[in-house]
Parts: C-alpha cells; structure tokens; sequence
C-alpha cells in the first residue's frame, strides 16, 4: 500500500523531461550570460548603453542636418521609437544565428541539443532588451526628453510582435547558416540592408504609397510603425497591418522548427 502511494507521487517521464529541459536552458543562459557579458558589471552597463550611444549619434548628425522628425518635436524622441525597436529585432537574429557554432563543444552532450543553444540566446537576448528599455526610458524620462507611451499595452504589443518575428528569422537563420556557407556570408549584409528600410528614420505615411506598398512587404516595419501608432497619440498609420507581422513571425518560426529538424543529422555532422 506505502510503496503504491510512494510510486503515485513520483513525477512522471513529461514531467521530469519538462524538469530537465529546464534546467538545461537555465544552465545554458547562466553560461550565455557570462560569455557575453563577462563577470563584470561593465559588460552588462554596455548592453544598455549601446543603444544609447546609436541615438545620440544619429540625434546629432540630424540635428546638424536640421532634420525635423516626423512625428513630435523631439527628434530623439522619433529615433528613440525606432532605432531601439530595430535593435531589439536585430539583436535577437543576430545572437541566434551565431549560436549552434558557438555552442558546438556543448553539443557533445547527448542532454544540449541544436533549439536548447539557439533558445537560450533568444532568452538571454529578450531579457536583456527589455531591462535596457526599462532602464532607458525610466533615465531618460527623469530628464524630460522621453515620456510615457500613450498606449503603454500597445508599445509593449508592438515589441512582443518585433521579439516573436526575430525568433522567427533567428531560428531559420541558425540552421542556414550552419547548413549553407554561401547563406552564412550573405545573411549579414541583408541584415545590415533591412535597418535602412524597416522605418528608424521614417514613417510610411510621409512616403508615396507607391514607395510604401512596396517597403511594407518588410514585417519589421509594421513593428516599428505599430511600436510609434502606441506612442505617439497623433499618429495612426494607415499602412499598419498587426497581423501580417505576427503571421510572419509564426510562420518564420514554424519554418526553423522544420528545418532544424530535417537537418538534425546534418547539423550532427558540422
């Protein structure tokens, strides 16, 4: 009767894989952490000022240009909405394209697989965005150039939807990049394309609608347009389309899942 009772409460097999996967990825972030950042607190302070020190460059170059923004009448206040949304996206690819190589000694251990590697910088990369949005908009709010968005669910929206879509591209462009050497090369050039037409220095309204039918095809812009409509009280974006970048970004997930799964055995073998 005791040794039924005990064997009832024993945590069944999901349970216990469920327990495992997490510590895993618990171990693996704790390891992610450390690399990146190091054991000082400097490296940390760096990931929240780096984003800062975008904005005060592209502030001072537009403001010798005499560049008005285009929506408000803080041009810090604009580039702040944008470039910041961008880096949160950008950060999350980049981090998790890298991740299956840079793990691949941990990849010996029958327990570390391919998603625990990528997931845990996704993690690592999430946490730390939305602690240097915290930190950022709380600074620079206390000095007046920044204030609360006007809809705070719908910012917050907008940057779950720009953190789900680099997920999305990020686990696709892990295994690409380890499966095709020419995609490897080629991959961080498009990166470095898509900041210049995903809406850091512009809004889709002041474009022509044949220039901005075609720039919407991009799902990052939609993030940044959706983060600036929570923002700013003035602007509704006519170009808007929430679903089209949350239907990308799941359908970009899904698609890394596929693949990461295909090219398990080809992934072994890197």
């Amino acid at each position: 009767m005791t040794d039924t009772r005990i064997e009832a409460r024993q945590p069944g097999p999901f349970r216990e894989a469920i327990a495992t996967q997490v510590r895993v990825l618990s171990a693996l972030i704790l390891r992610e952490a450390r690399t990146r950042f190091g054991r000082s607190r400097l490296g940390y302070l760096w990931a929240i000022g780096e984003p800062v020190v975008y904005v005060m460059t592209f502030t001072a170059a537009f403001t010798l240009l005499r560049t008005l923004p285009a929506l408000g009448n803080s041009i810090a206040e604009f580039l702040l909405t944008g470039i910041l949304p961008y880096q949160v996206f950008s950060n999350i690819v980049q981090r998790a394209s890298t991740a299956i190589p840079a793990n691949r000694a941990l990849l010996t251990f029958p327990i570390v697989k391919n998603m625990d590697t990528i997931m845990a910088r996704i993690a690592l990369e999430i946490a730390t965005s939305l602690l240097a949005f915290l930190i950022l908009f709380g600074l620079l709010g206390f000095f007046g150039i920044t204030r609360m968005p006007d809809d705070l669910l719908g910012f917050l929206a907008g940057i779950g939807a720009l953190m789900l879509l680099g997920t999305g591209i990020g686990v696709v462009a892990a295994v690409g990049t380890v499966v095709n050497s020419t995609f490897a090369t080629v991959f961080p050039w498009i990166m470095r394309f898509t900041f210049f037409i995903s809406g850091p220095f512009f809004i889709l309204d002041q474009l022509s609608n044949e220039l901005a039918d075609k720039i919407a095809w991009n799902p990052v812009v939609h993030g940044i347009e959706w983060v600036r409509t929570a923002y700013f009280p003035v602007y509704a974006s006519s170009h808007l389309d929430r679903g089209y970048i949350l239907f990308i970004g799941l359908a970009a997930l899904a698609l890394g899942l596929a693949l990461e799964r295909m090219a398990r055995k080809h992934l072994a073998l890197e």
